[in-house]
């Protein structure tokens, strides 16, 4: 039975020790408490790592959608700005309405839209909605366009932002770093659990074959998979 390498990702090693522990339980293994104080470990591990790589993802998820609404919101700035100086009346005008919307609002904090700063860009949001603000909008070349952009990207926002503070807000959600929780569910299979394994199937195979067998076949797939992948063939 070999170990589960090191290489793998995190993801990766969450979906190994769900698998092992899926196998653990389709057994009664009452008979040898420290298997049993083993996997207690294993499933509190695997459980906080699958967390934290849900964490994570929310957090790239707000930080893309941030990103994106920032670009958006600065885009229909710069737009306003230029329509400034148009020689048309009519446009200059709708452009200098949309302007001082914007002379509200701190282009820096338009800027930093996040978890912790978002309300500024909620509120220039519902100032553009406004009909009478929607008049002088449609009344800009290429601006409808750019404003419905910012306005889906701002209810993008939205979703991710509330992901994330729903993440951040569970009681039960471990502040701990993905990436030492990996190391910490390596360390129960490749050292604890690989290893009793091993031991237990020259003191009596007939009980333990069958476990470590499935086990090993577990972590072969997943090792075969990440040297693919280092060789770059998968």
């Amino acid at each position: 039975m070999n170990k589960l390498t090191a290489k793998s990702r995190i993801t990766e090693v969450a979906a190994v020790g769900m698998q092992l522990i899926d196998v653990y339980k389709n057994g009664d293994w009452s008979i040898d408490p420290h298997l049993v104080s083993i996997y207690d470990v294993l499933e509190q591990q695997a459980a906080e790592l699958t967390k934290a790589i849900k964490r994570t993802k929310a957090e790239l998820d707000l930080e893309a959608t941030d990103e994106l609404r920032d670009n958006k919101t600065r885009s229909v700035y710069f737009l306003t700005q230029g329509l400034l100086h148009y020689p048309e009346t009519k446009i200059k005008a709708a452009a200098q309405a949309l302007n001082l919307v914007f002379n509200k609002y701190d282009l820096d904090r338009l800027g930093i839209c996040s978890a912790e700063q978002t309300s500024p860009c909620i509120a220039l949001m519902r100032d553009l909605e406004t009909p009478s603000l929607l008049y002088h909008i449609k009344a800009l070349p290429g601006m409808p366009e750019l404003v419905n952009e910012l306005s889906k990207a701002h209810e993008d926002f939205i979703v991710a932002h509330t992901a994330y503070q729903t993440e951040i807000a569970s009681a039960d959600v471990v502040r701990s770093n993905a990436f030492q929780l990996k190391g910490k569910v390596l360390d129960t299979i490749n050292k604890k659990i690989v290893v009793y394994l091993r031991a237990m199937i020259q003191v009596n195979e007939s009980r333990y074959a069958g476990l470590a067998g499935t086990i090993a076949q577990f972590i072969a797939a997943n090792n075969k998979n990440v040297d693919k992948r280092s060789n770059g063939l998968g």
